[in-house]
């Protein structure tokens, strides 16, 4: 499909790899009482809306692969 929908596919499991190892890090602090977090609440509070963020840009990052995968295929019509 070419070096462009490559290199989005290459961005997308890039993308879910960093929102996996953020969300696994937040579950494990999340169970632990807060004196004990390796983090403090307003680091744990940060570290959540940046893994909404990159839900979102995840999302969007789909939509876009999608629109390049019907635009080529309607191309080939």
């Amino acid at each position: 499909m070419g070096k462009h929908f490559e290199k989005l596919l290459k961005d997308r499991e890039e993308l879910i790899q960093e929102i996996n190892r953020i969300h696994n890090f937040l579950t494990k602090q999340a169970g632990v009482p807060i004196h004990f977090r390796e983090i403090d609440t307003e680091q744990f509070t940060l570290m959540s809306k940046e893994l909404e963020l990159r839900v979102k840009l995840l999302e969007i990052l789909d939509k876009r692969i999608e629109y390049d995968k019907e635009k080529k295929k309607n191309v080939g019509k």
